[in-house]
């Protein structure tokens, strides 16, 4: 999904209904931040990705990719934990 999507649900009971809309939003990265900002090679770095939500049953993929390829390779898929957005 990569807009917003207007779903309609409809609840009857008794012999009347009602419907409202619920809007679903798409998952999206909020934030990164990496720790420290200044490493020497060979040194691990700590990040953290922020989410709009909760990440989904399965998890979400985060991929990071390098800028820069000439410095190494660095770059990769992190899968977030479901439930969690960071």
């Amino acid at each position: 999904m990569a807009v917003n999507t207007i779903v309609n649900i409809l609840a009857s009971a008794g012999g009347s209904s009602q419907l409202v809309p619920l809007a679903l939003q798409p998952m999206q990265l909020v934030g990164l931040m990496i720790s420290p900002s200044t490493t020497y090679a060979g040194q691990n770095v700590t990040g953290t990705v922020t989410l709009n939500g909760p990440a989904l049953a399965g998890g979400a993929t985060v991929t990071l990719t390098e800028l820069e390829p000439s410095r190494g390779d660095r770059a990769g898929k992190y899968r977030n934990s479901p439930g969690f957005d960071d």
